[in-house]
This record gives C-alpha cells, sequence and structure tokens, in this order.
C-alpha cells in the first residue's frame, strides 16, 4: 500500500452534525488497525489518495479541508458497515469481521472481507459482470412501492368522497 494515504472519513448523521470528520490512519501489513465503529446513523468511509497528491499539503488539517471540498483526487472509497444479516447458524449477537485492504487500483480500494458468518454475495444470475449484488435494486423496488402506496391511498379518498356525496344525495 505504499504510495498512498489513507483517512478515516466519519460522518454522523445528527441534526447539526452532518459535517464529516478525518483521522489519517498508518496502514500496514504488521500492525492493524480498528476504525471507527459504524452505526445507525455513524457512516465510515476509507479514502485512499496518492502521496505526490496528499505531499502537496502542508498539514492534515489543510488535506481534510481539500478532501471535504473535493479539492483532491481521491484514488478510492470503501465503506465500512455497522450491521449486516447473517446466517441463523451464527450464535451470538456480534460477529467480527476483518477487512484486509489488496490494493488500490483505477477501481478504488479493493478489499478482502473475512469472519465468522461473513458471506460473499453472488450476482444476480444475468449479469455480465460479479459487481453487482443482490442489494442493487432494492431502492427502486422501494420506491415503487411508496408509489403504489399513495396511489391507492388516492384512490380510496377518491371513491370514499363520491360515495359520500352520492349516500347524501339519496337522503
Amino acid at each position: 500500500m505504499s504510495g498512498f494515504v489513507f483517512v478515516e472519513e466519519v460522518t454522523q448523521f445528527l441534526p447539526g452534525r452532518q459535517a464529516p470528520t478525518y483521522k489519517k490512519l498508518d496502514l500496514n501489513a504488521d500492525k492493524p488497525v480498528t476504525p471507527t465503529a459504524s452505526a445507525r446513523r455513524t457512516s465510515v468511509e476509507l479514502v485512499a489518495i496518492a502521496k505526490d497528491a496528499a505531499g502537496e499539503f502542508k498539514t492534515d488539517a489543510d488535506l481534510f479541508d481539500a478532501i471535504k471540498a473535493k479539492k483532491v483526487k481521491v484514488a478510492g472509497r470503501t465503506y465500512f458497515t455497522g450491521t449486516a444479516t447473517v446466517s441463523d447458524t451464527i450464535k451470538g449477537d456480534t460477529v467480527k469481521w476483518t477487512v484486509t485492504v489488496t490494493g488500490v487500483d483505477a477501481k478504488g480500494i479493493q478489499t478482502k472481507i473475512s469472519g465468522e458468518g461473513y458471506e460473499e454475495k453472488k450476482p444476480k444470475s444475468g449479469t455480465k459482470d460479479g459487481d453487482e449484488d443482490e442489494d442493487a435494486n432494492e431502492p427502486a423496488v422501494a420506491g415503487r412501492s411508496y408509489w403504489v402506496a399513495g396511489l391507492a391511498a388516492t384512490l380510496a379518498l377518491m371513491f370514499g368522497g363520491m360515495w359520500l356525496v352520492g349516500r347524501s344525495r339519496r337522503a
């Protein structure tokens, strides 16, 4: 991983706290690093920046400001999830997964995840490559269900109103 500077970006989605905080991480094969834990309203990302680009900034604070303002080229990002669904065969309330950064290339940060209960996501049948995971269409499906529910509620109000108007005229 020489040639890159790694920065942890933590964003808390709470009222008045949407500004991310940054911390430089020293990643090497000898000493593991534990990132900030993701949570319900906390997003944790690992950002890779080329050492040449990061060397242009005198202090870490200047580098963090440039990342926030998107004035430095980011070589890649990866997200750490705080929750996941695991098999029922795993007992207990928590599992520990190890995320190993295997490289940084044109596609971004490449990682390998291992640990109890981790299952590799399989691509949907009919996709050309393995990049698309099973949950890729989830937001579109959820959006359609809200649309259908809204349409059903509108029709119910409309027909209910017509029924009331018709009933009052008959009386």
